[in-house]
Parts: C-alpha cells; structure tokens; sequence
C-alpha cells in the first residue's frame, strides 16, 4: 500500500513564512498520529511526491530525512521509505517484570522459543559476576522472545550450574525462568544490578531479530540476587532497537539549594 499525496496537496500554505520542507513534515506526522497513515506504508520515490506536491527535491528530501532520522520513517534498501512501526514503550528498567507480563500490557500476544538450555563450562568474565571460580560449570538458558510473532529481544542467561542444573529439564518456553526457580528451587530473585548500553548488531543477533547486520540494538546487561543477595543469574538481552524504547520516572526527594 502507498500513500497518495496529492491529498496533502491543498493543506500546504505556499505563502506561509513555515518553511515548505516543515510544512510536509509535521502533515505527514499528524497522518501518522491520527492512524491515517500506517505502519509499514510505502510512501512514493521522491521524484513522484516532488511531481505530486510541485516541490522540489531537496525539499521533500529534507522533510523526509528529518523523519527518518526522528524514527517515523524507516528506509529499506532496495524497497523504498516506509512507516515505521510504533515503538514499544518497555517500563521494565524501574521494576521487574518479564517479557510475557511486559508484551501483555502492551496488548500483544507474547511468545518463547528457547534455542539452547544446557550445561556449558564456566565462562571467566560471566563467572566472576556470578562470584563463581573460572572451571564452575553454567546453566545457559538462550531464548529468542517474540510479540505478535515479531522477534523483539534475544536472551542469554548464565547460572550456577552447581545450584540449578535440574533447569535443563524445564519447559522455559512456556513458563518463567524466575517462577520457576521460585517454585523449583525456592529461589525468589529480588534485586537485579541493571546496565544499558547501544551496540551494534552482530551477525548472529542480526539474523535473529531480522534486523540489518551492524543496526543499532540496546544491550540490557543483567545481574539477578536472590533473597539472601546471592548472585544467580547474569543475563544478556538484546532489544531492537527500532521496536523499543525504555521509559522511567524519575522522583527527587531531596532538591539541593545553592549557596
């Protein structure tokens, strides 16, 4: 499906001191708002807008970089300018919550596929943030999780396998890793050391989210503690980066005075 903008046509206001460039951006943006233009719209060549709007190329180029750049747009090679898809507002960096009660407030039918769940030999850096010597096996627990059936974030997780080897006989694609070390292990997981970093795309990570290799991806590194302040789990998310966005609330409780 492709837009027609010759509709936008009769709201330009050529005498407007808005420049034309302006104009077509903040049209197409209350399109998008207003769901009359929706995600995954292909939008004409340039060429075919300037001729539709009588503008002329740098304009519209300038109108749809901008876009682009503030993701409402999203370029493909080969296919064209599209509308991007609404990004998902996860509010998981100030409380725990996992990816299956995250995708359900969203509204979006969550799913798990767990690609590997096995015993592997210790991991030095992982190890040392476990508090574990070098030559102490892991649990690796690596799962693909999808909204809707779009990949959205792939997982690692690293854990005692001293601890937590029975996890290898669980069914993790369709229950919790926490409920289950809870319910398994009588392991409750009550505070989680939390990092966010923008990285690159690998490879691998690429082709599981279905992302273009070297695409921006934001890397959530975890470290679960249990009740007793154990650590139990270190974690590697990797979230696409054009479908998340992460929201937190921010309280002051003392505001300083100037001298």
């Amino acid at each position: 499906m492709r837009m027609d903008f010759s509709v936008l046509n009769r709201k330009i206001d050529r005498n407007s001191p808005v420049p034309l460039y302006h104009q077509l951006k903040q049209l197409l943006m209350e399109e998008i708002s207003s769901g009359e233009l929706k995600p995954d719209t292909l939008l004409p060549p340039e060429m075919e807008i300037c001729r539709m709007l009588n503008f002329s190329r740098p304009t519209v180029r300038q109108a749809l970089n901008a876009m682009v750049l503030e993701g409402y747009l999203v370029r493909k090679k080969g296919k064209g300018t599209f509308v991007s898809r609404p990004k998902l507002e996860a509010n998981f960096i100030q409380k725990l919550e996992s990816f299956h009660q995250e995708m359900s407030h969203l509204g979006m039918t969550p799913s798990t596929e767990v690609l590997r769940l096995e015993i592997v030999p210790g991991i030095p850096g992982y190890n040392e943030r476990l508090n574990l010597n070098d030559n102490e096996d892991l649990v690796l627990l690596e799962r693909l999780c999808r909204g809707d059936g779009e990949p959205l974030v792939y997982q690692e997780s690293y854990l005692p396998a001293s601890r937590f080897a029975g996890l290898v006989q669980e069914d993790l694609s369709a229950h919790s890793l926490y409920r289950t070390l809870h319910e398994r292990f009588g392991t409750d997981v009550v505070h989680i050391h939390r990092q966010i970093e923008a990285v690159n795309a690998s490879h691998t990570v690429a082709n599981l989210l279905k992302i273009a290799r070297s695409q921006a991806i934001c890397l959530v590194e975890n470290v679960a503690y249990d009740q007793l302040g154990v650590p139990v789990e270190y974690n590697l998310s990797r979230y696409r980066g054009d479908r998340n966005k992460f929201t937190m609330d921010m309280h002051v409780e003392d505001i300083p005075i100037e001298p």
